[in-house]
């Protein structure tokens, strides 16, 4: 992943004054260093086509603009400013408005991932929990969620505030769209689901509201010691969204879709609280466990899958997560390994090194004219493509592996319906369409299927 610099820093970089930190298998840092002393010039703000498309990710906190390193600069510097403090009064309103800028980053990215859990967990109202029929579910999918949470930017996010106003917009869209809450609030196994959820968003937000008290202590053991409590809060409500009750097997793809999406939200909310204690080696094995979390509940997203309309709902949106948030993840991950193994005399100098007032945009532009290049994409594939293709394409994309048996029954058929080149095929040439496309093509040959695109 490509970082953006400051401009005077990125024409330094050029000319080969400064060069960019990598690790020691060759991962970009966000960091520039001077090339001749070494020392760290600046922390980047942000990544080269992902800051603004990215920032109303699903998956990955919104404030993406600010990675685990820049994470600990702010938060962990700014609260070395409260011992410069005493005797220098007359930087004092200097260093507080520094320390205030630290808090309110920190507070931006706890409060997106607040408000993303209280959007997704609203939605389900019209997703329920059964076998979905008919168009409503467009009026919630990955662009619509976007759109509304843009809308909603400056709502306040109490659940049951947020969940009125989504559900009286997404209302306005349409006839067939009203019918289906009022379906969905009768339906008996989805109040269950909706009470298991309803309580555990409840200590969710809880637990957030006061993480974002407890930056503020100046006690650093008193600081610690309520965010590691925080964290155990987390932890239970984790398990409450990860509770099999609400993954049974009547439970519908985008069903599970949202509540994992709420589940891979709280897990990075603990990993931030462990970044900020500095346990750097407990956030990486979160964020370990978030990446294959995310492999493994999208297989079984995937799995579930048994409608065109559910199949419509999904492809964009895990398409969006694989291709756009699994690398920043990554990224992340790599800038916590990073820490881990920094000696004390990089992370002193990353936490004092003085921050650029140069700023960088974090709105993301979403409207009608601009929709998503995921969705416009798999418009594009259905037109060439059926559901069970369109549906292994992105199995594939999920877990690679999974396309070997089709390129084995591919070479093993088509000679047998005398298409003898493919059995020959270079496959790491093949699109992973195309495979998915052939593998069900000639299925459809050999159990006289007719096929249709």
């Amino acid at each position: 992943m490509d970082y953006r610099f400051s401009a005077a820093n990125e024409a330094l970089r050029q000319a080969g004054q400064l060069v960019q930190a990598t690790t020691a298998d060759g991962k970009l840092l966000p960091i520039l260093r001077n090339a001749s002393t070494g020392t760290i010039a600046e922390i980047a703000k942000a990544t080269v086509g992902f800051s603004l498309r990215s920032i109303g990710s699903i998956v990955a906190p919104a404030q993406l603009v600010m990675g685990p390193i820049q994470m600990v600069q702010n938060h962990l510097g700014f609260q070395e400013t409260y011992k410069k403090m005493d005797g220098l009064a007359h930087q004092n309103e200097l260093l507080m408005h520094q320390t205030k800028l630290g808090f309110e980053k920190t507070y931006q990215m706890l409060g997106t991932l607040q408000s993303n859990v209280a959007l997704l967990h609203a939605t389900t109202a019209v997703i329920g929990i059964g076998t979905f029929a008919g168009a409503a579910l467009s009026g919630v999918n990955l662009y619509q969620t976007l759109k509304i949470r843009k809308e909603l930017k400056n709502v306040a996010k109490d659940v049951k505030e947020t969940q009125a106003l989504i559900l009286n917009k997404i209302s306005e869209e349409s006839e067939d769209i009203k019918s289906r809450i009022d379906r969905v609030a009768d339906d008996v196994n989805f109040n269950h689901h909706k009470t298991i959820l309803g309580q555990a968003y409840g200590r969710f937000e809880q637990a957030v509201n006061e993480t974002k008290n407890y930056l503020n202590l100046e006690n650093t053991q008193t600081r610690i010691n309520h965010l590691s409590h925080t964290n155990s809060e987390l932890a239970t409500v984790l398990a409450d969204y990860r509770n099999p009750q609400i993954y049974t097997k009547e439970t519908n793809s985008p069903a599970r879709l949202r509540r994992y999406e709420c589940a891979w939200q709280i897990e990075q909310a603990i990993a931030i609280i462990y970044i900020l204690l500095k346990e750097f080696h407990a956030a990486s094995n979160k964020m370990n466990q978030l990446r294959q979390n995310i492999r493994k509940d999208t297989i079984d997203v995937i799995s579930s899958c048994q409608t065109e309309e559910e199949l419509d709902f999904i492809y964009p949106e895990l398409m969006r997560i694989y291709i756009e948030d699994i690398p920043i993840i990554e990224a992340w991950h790599t800038q916590v390994n990073y820490l881990k193994t920094a000696s004390k005399e990089e992370f002193n100098e990353i936490i004092n090194l003085k921050i650029s007032e140069e700023s960088i945009s974090d709105e993301v532009d979403i409207s009608t004219e601009n929709e998503l290049i995921e969705q416009k994409q798999y418009e594009a594939l259905k037109k060439t493509s059926h559901f069970n293709a369109l549906r292994d394409n992105l199995k594939f994309t999920v877990n690679p592996e999974t396309r070997r048996e089709h390129e084995a029954y591919i070479a093993d058929r088509s000679p047998k319906e005398g298409y003898y080149a493919l059995a020959s095929s270079n496959w790491k040439e093949v699109p992973d369409m195309t495979v998915a496309n052939l593998y069900w093509y000639l299925k459809s040959k050999e159990n006289e299927i007719p096929f249709q695109n």
